[in-house]
């Protein structure tokens, strides 16, 4: 019994330490990405940070190296009097991170209209990515996915913006 607790723990330690080295990477491809974008040293503030089998999920904000605002005037396909969010999605191939779609400038989250009936991404990716009160959009995709293809109804519908 002790070899197997062990065991255990070894396997939780080396886990944690493999998913914190491609959170590194991942944060260094998404960081690279996001300077570049706005041409100016970024902090990237994490709200979420998902991997799931060989895809990530970023979903932040993007400030100023020294973490005050960002000057978004610098960037020029981005309205400064706007909200702004960061949304990245990465896939791992050939043993690096790629980014597949990157928005820095968001004015609402780009989670908000994925499509669950076209999407191919794994639905963990959506982990605390919440929809509705409640409601995560990992919920929503696993509950899409299921066999009984059970819908879940959100309880409170966020507001759309054209």
């Amino acid at each position: 019994m002790k070899a197997m607790k062990n065991y255990l723990y070894l396997l939780m330690f080396f886990s944690s330490v493999l998913s914190a080295g491609e959170e590194t990477l991942i944060k260094a491809v998404v960081h690279a990405k996001s300077q570049t974008y706005t041409g100016q040293p970024v902090y990237v503030d994490y709200q979420n940070l998902n991997i799931a089998d060989d895809w990530a999920l970023v979903y932040g904000e993007l400030l100023a190296a020294n973490k005050t605002s960002l000057n978004w005037s610098q960037v020029h396909s981005c309205d400064p009097n706007l909200d702004k969010g960061l949304w990245a999605i990465l896939r791992k191939a050939h043993g690096a991170w790629q980014i597949i779609e990157h928005e820095a400038c968001a004015m609402e989250p780009p989670y908000w209209y994925i499509d669950l009936d076209s999407n191919t991404w794994p639905c963990a990716l959506f982990k605390d990515l919440m929809i509705a009160e409640g409601l995560t959009l990992e919920a929503q995709c696993r509950a899409k996915n299921s066999p009984n293809n059970v819908r879940i109804k959100p309880a409170v519908t966020l507001p759309y913006t054209p």
